[in-house]
């Protein structure tokens, strides 16, 4: 089992309802119990209408997933919490951005998936999703360690990224797939495996 992390996840049959327990985190994936995250796509528009957006290594000491690139700001929803109170608090802890930015955020849909993310581990996760369109002068800081550093990645380079190399941590290159179709930026014109 994965060490234990302090943070408690709420057991519900749907999110927003009454929570039945809650659970360590470590231990959710090994019961089969849901786990929710919020994650957010912050990005800038170029003077020529181009979208980049801001993408953050996780750090080298993270345990899961040390490393790799990731969403501007993702995380767990923590029991007794609300999606839009976990937004704010993880927009702060890892990006350093402010309540008024993080408030224009556009909630725009869920991810839903099941996998097997150990031997004996299955992971069932909704993700909730927010686009967050940021001035060019907002630059984002982490502010709890858990990110190295933040570049500003066209959305060809993401893509590519995504598509030729293991470099995004898995859950996080749905949620750019997602972000890139929602702005028309893979459609079916360019990408022969859309509905994949």
């Amino acid at each position: 089992i994965s060490e234990i992390t302090g943070e408690y996840f709420p057991c519900v049959n749907a999110f927003g309802e009454k929570e039945l327990f809650v659970l360590e985190r470590s231990l959710v994936e090994y019961l089969g119990i849901r786990g929710y995250g919020v994650h957010l796509i912050a990005y800038v528009k170029s003077s020529t209408n181009k979208i980049k957006v801001w993408v953050p290594l996780r750090a080298s000491n993270k345990r899961v997933e040390p490393n790799k690139l990731d969403n501007t700001v993702a995380g767990g929803v923590s029991a007794g919490e609300t999606i839009h109170q976990a937004i704010i608090r993880e927009g702060f802890e890892e990006a350093s951005l402010k309540k008024k930015y993080l408030n224009k955020a556009l909630q725009v849909g869920t991810i839903n998936y099941v996998w097997r993310n150990k031997k004996l581990s299955i992971r069932r996760d909704t993700l909730f999703l927010f686009d967050l369109e940021l001035p060019t002068k907002i630059i984002p800081k982490n502010n709890d360690g858990e990110v190295s550093k933040f570049t500003l990645y066209s959305s060809d380079k993401v893509i590519d990224k995504i598509t030729n190399t293991n470099e995004f941590k898995k859950n996080c290159a749905l949620v750019f797939a997602s972000f890139f179709v929602r702005k028309g930026l893979i459609n079916s014109k360019n990408e022969k495996n859309y509905e994949k």
